[in-house]
C-alpha cells in the first residue's frame, strides 16, 4: 500500500571513463530464495501476469502536452498548407516514396487476425503438421489487420482532417519517416532511433520504431511486408529463447509455421498462406552505437541449450574479430574446436560434436523506452486505450510518497494502475523478469497499492527498529520481496496487510507466519491461477530485521538471548542464514564516456578486464535518498572453469540527511589493484532501487592501467 519512490532519472553524463545510462533497476545477488516469517510488510505493487496469456496493451507513451512555441507555430503552418492543397497530399501530389512501403507506417497494419503459438520442437525435425492442442493459457492472441503492398492505394491518412487536432495531423506526417528497404544485408539506423538521422526518407538504412523488426515475404511478388510492432515484439520474445525452434502463426484462421533455423514460412496441409519466408531486421552489434544488439552463444547439452561461460565467449569473440571461421578453447580437462561455419562444437580428443546456436538478447519495449525517441505520443497500433496514469502535483509536505495520487480519506486503500511509461513500471518489470522468462510469462498489469494507515504503521515500525541497529544492519533491514496469492485474497491484503494467522494454507516449513521470497519465480508457485489463467503476485517492502533459521513448530520468532526472559525477539525466520553481502542490489548501467586503448570492455553493468596488469580503480556515486545511510561497493569476480570467486575491492558508506530538501551526499572511493585478464568488475548499491543522481559528473566509474 505504499510506494517505494522509484523515480528513475535520465542520464546524459559524459564524465571520466564510464557514466551511467540509467539506474538499471534492482537485482538480487543470491540463488537461494529467502523466506521471511512474521516480518513487518507493506504492499508495494500487485503484479498480474499470465503464462502465454492474452496480450493486453496500454498506452506506450503519454501524449506530450507541452510543446516548444516555435514547433507549435510550424505545425499550424503545416496544417494550413494541408487544407489549402487538398486531402491526402502534402504538396499537391499523392504521398509517395520509392523507398517506402505504406505498410511500414506505424498505424498501418500488416497481418490479420494473427496468433503466435510457441513450439520448442526438435532440431532437424520438421514441425508437426497438425494444430497443437494447447490449453487456454497457452494461447497468445495478436489482432492485426491485412497488409497492403506498396503498389496498393494505401490508407487515406487525412480523412476527417477538419476534426483533427494539430498534433494529430503532425503525428501522421511524422510517421512518413518510417521506411524499410527491400534489399537484404541492411541494418536499422541507430541514429534514427535516437532522433539524430538527418537523411529522412533518403537514409540507406531502415527506419523503424524498435531496434528489431520482423517481416514476411509475399509469394509471387517476393515483397517484404512489415509486421506490426507489437507482433514483432512477440515473435522477438520467442526468437531470443534458444530453446524455441519455431512458432505457429495463425493468419485469419489459417495456420502456418515460422521456422527460426532457416526463416521459412510453411503452410499446413489443406491451407494456403500467401507468405513463404521471414526475416529479422535489427541494429548492428557495434558497441560504439548507442543502441546496439548483444548476442549470446549456446551449446546443446542433452536436449537443452546452455550459455557459454566467459572463457568460451572470449575465445569466440576474439576469433570472430580476427575473421576466423574457427575458435579453439582449452579447459582443464578438454580441448574444443568451435566451427562457426559448421555450427558445431567438437571435442578434439573424442570427436564428439554438439550443435551451437547464436541468439540475441531480448529487449522489451518497456525496457527500451528511455533510449528510444521513435515512439510518438499516440498509442502504437492495437494500443488505443488511454493511459491509466493519473497526473497530479506532488505535495512536498505530504507524509506519503510523492508518487502517490490523492484519494478520499474515507477509502481504506486505493489501487492505481501504472502506465508502461512510468519508471516504477519499468523497475518492477525488470525485477519480475529477473527470474521469470519473458518468452513464457507476460505481465498484463501492475498496480500500486496506497493505504494511509498501513504506511504510517510501517514507518513507525521502521523508526523503532532503527534505534537499535548499526549502519550495516540498517542497510540490510528493508527488503523488496515477492508474495504469491490468489485473486480472491487481493483486496483483503490491500486493506489489512498480510495476516500471519492465516499461515499453513500452503506450508509452514519455517514456522507460522507470512512467507515471502526474493525471486518472483518462487512466489509464482503459490500464485493460484484464476479462471482465465492469470496469476497475481505482490512485490512488497519488508522489514526483515534480525533473522534466525525457522522451524515448523515455531509460532513466533525465538528470543535473541535465550537466557533472558525480557530479550528482544528475532524479527523473521529464514530457510538459512545468508552472507551479509546477500542483499537486494541496485545496479548501474554504464556507457563509455572516455576510453583509450582496449584494456577493458563494458557490458551493461559490468567491466571485463582484457589485459592483466596494475590498475587504478575509482568511482563516485551521488545519492539522492532519505535512507539513513547509503553506500556502494565494487566487486571483482574471477570466473574459473566451474567456480566463481568474488572479492570486495572498494566500499564506501555515507550518512544521509533525513529531510527531502537536503537528501544528497557524494561517496568517492579509489585504489590500486592487480587485475587478471577475464576479471569482471561491478559497482552496486545494496539497496533496491536506490535514489541515485545520474547528471553530469555526479556518478561515474573508471579504470586507468598503470
Amino acid at each position: 500500500m505504499m510506494d517505494m519512490n522509484c523515480e528513475a532519472a535520465s542520464a546524459t553524463s559524459t564524465a571520466a571513463a564510464l557514466v551511467p545510462i540509467s539506474s538499471g533497476g534492482a537485482t538480487t545477488a543470491a540463488v537461494q530464495p529467502l523466506h521471511c516469517q512474521c516480518a513487518v510488510a507493506r504492499k508495494r505493487k500487485v503484479i498480474k501476469h499470465k503464462r502465454f496469456g492474452k496480450v493486453r496493451n496500454s498506452n506506450f507513451l503519454k501524449q506530450r502536452k507541452l510543446r516548444q512555441q516555435n514547433k507549435k507555430l510550424a505545425r499550424l503552418h503545416l496544417l494550413n498548407r494541408i487544407h489549402r492543397r487538398g486531402k491526402g497530399t502534402a504538396n499537391g501530389q499523392p504521398l509517395k516514396s520509392s523507398a517506402i512501403t505504406q505498410t511500414d507506417i506505424p498505424g498501418n497494419d500488416c497481418l490479420g487476425d494473427m496468433q503466435t503459438l510457441p513450439q520448442t520442437g526438435t532440431d532437424g525435425v520438421a514441425p508437426s503438421q497438425q494444430p497443437p492442442l494447447l490449453d487456454r493459457g497457452d494461447l497468445m492472441e495478436l489482432e492485426v489487420n491485412e497488409a497492403e503492398s506498396s503498389s496498393g492505394s494505401g490508407t487515406d491518412m487525412f480523412n476527417q482532417e477538419d476534426n483533427m487536432l494539430v498534433d494529430n495531423v503532425v503525428e501522421l506526417l511524422e510517421q512518413l519517416r518510417y521506411h524499410t528497404h527491400q534489399e537484404d544485408g541492411i541494418s536499422i539506423c541507430p541514429y534514427f532511433l535516437s532522433s539524430l538521422c538527418w537523411h529522412a526518407s533518403q537514409c540507406p538504412q531502415h527506419h523503424t520504431v524498435l531496434p528489431y523488426h520482423w517481416q514476411l515475404r509475399r509469394k509471387g511478388t517476393r515483397w517484404w511486408e512489415s509486421l506490426r510492432d507489437d507482433v514483432s515484439e512477440m515473435i522477438e520474445r520467442f526468437y531470443c529463447d534458444p530453446n524455441c525452434n519455431h512458432v505457429t502463426l495463425v493468419i485469419r484462421g489459417t495456420c502456418c509455421t515460422l521456422n527460426f533455423a532457416d526463416m521459412s514460412v510453411t503452410h499446413w496441409p489443406g491451407v494456403h498462406v500467401p507468405f513463404d519466408a521471414a526475416r529479422r531486421l535489427s541494429t548492428s552489434s557495434d558497441p560504439f552505437n548507442t543502441i546496439h544488439f548483444q548476442y549470446k552463444y549456446y551449446w546443446r547439452d542433452e536436449g537443452c541449450w546452455k550459455e557459454y561461460n566467459q572463457q568460451f565467449l572470449t575465445a569466440i569473440v576474439d576469433a570472430l574479430n580476427k575473421g576466423q571461421l574457427e575458435a579453439q578453447v582449452s579447459t582443464v580437462l578438454h580441448n574444443y574446436l568451435i566451427s562457426f561455419s559448421g555450427g558445431f562444437q567438437q571435442n578434439v580428443a573424442t570427436g564428439k560434436k554438439r550443435a551451437i546456436r547464436l541468439r540475441p538478447v531480448f529487449k522489451a519495449r518497456v525496457v527500451l523506452m528511455p533510449y528510444l525517441r521513435t515512439l510518438s505520443g499516440t498509442p502504437l497500433p492495437g494500443n488505443e486505450s488511454k493511459s491509466t496514469a493519473v497526473s497530479h502535483i506532488p505535495n512536498p509536505n505530504s507524509p506519503y510518497p510523492e508518487t502517490w495520487t490523492q484519494f478520499d480519506n474515507t477509502q481504506d486503500f486505493k489501487r492505481v494502475a501504472l502506465a508502461v511509461e512510468d519508471p516504477a513500471y519499468r523497475t518492477v518489470y525488470q525485477h519480475f523478469h529477473k527470474t521469470m522468462t519473458e518468452s513464457q510469462y507476460i505481465i498484463l498489469s501492475i498496480a500500486r497499492v496506497q493505504n494511509h494507515f498501513l504506511w504510517d504503521k510501517y514507518k513507525r515500525k521502521k523508526e523503532y527498529m532503527f534505534r537499535k541497529m548499526s549502519p550495516q544492519e540498517k542497510l540490510r533491514n528493508e527488503r523488496h520481496l515477492f508474495h504469491g496469492t490468489s485473486q480472491c485474497a487481493i483486496d483483503a491484503i490491500c486493506k489489512h496487510n498480510f495476516d500471519p494467522r492465516l499461515s499453513g494454507k500452503h506450508a509452514t516449513v519455517y514456522g507460522q507466519g507470512s512467507y515471502f521470497a526474493r525471486y518472483a519465480s518462487y512466489s509464482h508457485r503459490y500464485a493460484q491461477p484464476s479462471q482465465n489463467g492469470e496469476h497475481y503476485v505482490f512485490l512488497s517492502k519488508v522489514l526483515v530485521g534480525k533473522s534466525v533459521v525457522g522451524k515448523p513448530d515455531m509460532r513466533r520468532p525465538p528470543p535473541v538471548h535465550l537466557d533472558n526472559p525480557t530479550s528482544d525477539l528475532y524479527d523473521s525466520c529464514v530457510d538459512k542464514l545468508t552472507d551479509p553481502k546477500d542483499l537486494d542490489l541496485t545496479e548501474i548501467e554504464w556507457k563509455i564516456g572516455i576510453k583509450q586503448g582496449g584494456a577493458f570492455e563494458v557490458n551493461r553493468t559490468t567491466l571485463t578486464i582484457k589485459d592483466s596488469g596494475l590498475y587504478y580503480v575509482y568511482s563516485q556515486v551521488l545519492y539522492r535518498d532519505m535512507t539513513f545511510v547509503m553506500g556502494h561497493v565494487i566487486m571483482k569476480r574471477t570466473v574459473g572453469d566451474q567456480t566463481s570467486n568474488e572479492v570486495t575491492l572498494l566500499k564506501c558508506i555515507q550518512s544521509m540527511p533525513s529531510t527531502k530538501e537536503q537528501a544528497f551526499n557524494t561517496c568517492y572511493s579509489a585504489g590500486m589493484y592487480f587485475l587478471e585478464k577475464g576479471s569482471v568488475l561491478q559497482l552496486s548499491v545494496p539497496r533496491f532501487n536506490a535514489g541515485i543522481a545520474l547528471e553530469d559528473h555526479s556518478t561515474f566509474m573508471g579504470l586507468i592501467k598503470l
